[in-house]
């Protein structure tokens, strides 16, 4: 298991990654909101980075406040964690991809945009509209 300043150092390059991705991802894809400027917000990004030292500092900091264990279910738990991060970077990178087929598909193909309102975008919908 990851502990104290090991743990904070892993929890840290995700973060980074994500921010970093996420920059990356907005600078190909995102087009209007780089011809406007960066579109952030003082006080989300204020909020971001007091969590950020929030996750970064706890293990070093308030170590008592973790689960320390020896058993094998410890190590599944952080590999899972590390499968969920992942799972996130490519469901936020196919995201932003899929955005930027439906403003190309919208532009070019007359109709999809009627065709898009009434279809669900990434899951199916149980019910029928009447």
């Amino acid at each position: 298991m990851l502990l104290g300043i090991a743990q904070s150092i892993a929890t840290l390059l995700a973060i980074l990654l994500f921010y970093i991705m996420d920059f990356a991802l907005i600078r190909r894809y995102d087009k209007q909101r780089q011809a406007s400027g960066s579109g952030r917000s003082w006080d989300f990004t204020f909020f971001i980075f007091v969590s950020v030292a929030v996750l970064v500092l706890q293990p070093i900091l308030f170590p008592s406040l973790s689960i320390r264990t020896t058993q094998l279910w410890g190590l599944a738990f952080q590999l899972l964690g590390v499968l969920l991060i992942v799972a996130a970077l490519a469901l936020h990178v196919w995201s932003r991809a899929a955005r930027q087929e439906e403003d190309l598909l919208t532009q070019t193909l007359p109709g999809y945009a009627d065709y898009a309102r009434q279809t669900p975008r990434f899951l199916p919908r149980l019910r029928r509209n009447r």
